[in-house]
């Protein structure tokens, strides 16, 4: 089963990457191997728009992000683990997303998918805020990680969210862990249940 964690966090270590670390050895535990995409450490550049996917289905820059369109393409299942930047998702991943134009050109304009749409694929978000929780904290996040799961036709299973870590760090929350491992285990069943 071909899953994917993407770690979104600019940090080198981190709550991010504790959780990316958690995830991997929980699906470990299944015998899964994960394609760990770190944002981080990626060189790509950011969509500009220049209308080459509408024609294409393709996106006509290579780089990093090249290889991943394949990998999405094949994947079962996708771990977005991502903090709260502005109530918003990081720059990096929101070009991130913005690169997955191609996909979305290729289906609605086109009508020739380069992804494949009947392949059955299941998606976890965890969004993590520094601050101590407040109303609009996550909906930025919210609104553009639902929308790139439609866009690689993945259905989100949940949506986690946890905040006030810069006092609190995921580490030391038992709770929230403890929860994070279920919503994996449910991700797993899901896969497997469709034969994924």
């Amino acid at each position: 089963m071909d899953i994917i964690i993407i770690n979104a966090s600019p940090r080198k270590s981190g709550n991010t990457s504790y959780l990316a670390d958690e995830a991997l050895k929980i699906l470990n535990r299944h015998g899964i191997q994960p394609t760990y995409i770190n944002l981080r450490t990626l060189d790509f550049e950011p969509c500009i728009a220049c209308g080459y996917c509408d024609k294409t289905g393709k996106c006509f820059m290579k780089d990093d992000m090249t290889p991943l369109y394949e990998k999405i393409n094949k994947s079962c299942g996708t771990i977005v683990l991502s903090p709260v930047f502005f109530d918003g998702v990081p720059a990096k991943l929101k070009a991130f997303v913005d690169r997955t134009q191609a996909f979305y050109a290729s289906k609605y304009i086109l009508n020739e998918p380069s992804i494949d749409r009947y392949k059955k694929r299941f998606g976890l978000l965890v969004s993590l805020g520094g601050a101590k929780p407040y109303e609009t904290q996550f909906i930025g996040n919210k609104a553009i990680m639902e929308f790139y799961f439609r866009c690689i036709n993945t259905k989100l299973l949940n949506h986690l969210q946890i905040s006030d870590i810069d006092n609190s760090p995921v580490w030391d929350r038992e709770d929230f862990l403890k929860n994070f491992e279920n919503e994996i285990e449910q991700l797993v069943k899901n896969m497997k249940v469709s034969m994924c």
